[in-house]
């Protein structure tokens, strides 16, 4: 029991031993680089709940330090983050994350909608059920409401899916 408990307390001193050896090569190497900065950035005014379409009245700014020469993930203009839609709720007065908005969706899944195939001068429409939310751009499969089919398509600005052609 003596010899576990004396092969425990070494494991833990070479432990500290090797943070001690890390924090001082940190402040050695990277002491002048640390120094906090002041960025202001934009924030919630007040909360805003997943899917919640972001406005330009729903943002503030604010300031905050961050350490200079890091980088960080949060969002450090407001234009890129105006008319997207809240993944996950944003706390007001909290920076927010750039993984934090997406794109708002134009097809919502089980919602019908119609797919065209554009050639030329020839064009074909047909009634589709989405099987996914797709929002500009996105490839979404949809299933043919008459031939039970499933094709996939680009999501157009107009909400329709863009089967092929063109």
């Amino acid at each position: 029991m003596k010899r576990h408990l004396r092969a425990l307390a070494a494991r833990f001193a070479r432990a500290g031993a090797l943070a001690l050896a890390a924090l001082a090569a940190g402040a050695a190497l990277g002491g002048a680089a640390a120094t906090p900065i002041a960025v202001v950035l934009p924030v919630p005014a007040a909360t805003i709940y997943p899917g919640d379409q972001i406005s330009e009245e729903m943002l503030t700014e604010k300031q905050f330090y961050v350490q200079a020469g890091k980088p960080h993930s949060f969002v450090e203009d407001p234009a890129p983050v105006i008319g997207k839609v809240a993944r996950r709720t944003l706390v007001a007065g909290k920076p927010i994350p750039n993984n934090a908005f997406s794109e708002p969706n134009l097809l919502t899944r089980g919602v019908a909608t119609e797919a065209l195939f554009v050639a030329g001068g020839l064009t074909i429409s047909a009634l589709v059920v989405p099987l996914q939310h797709g929002s500009l751009g996105a490839v979404v499969q949809a299933r043919n409401v008459d031939s039970g089919q499933v094709i996939s398509g680009i999501v157009q600005a107009d909400g329709t899916l863009l089967v092929g052609g063109r």
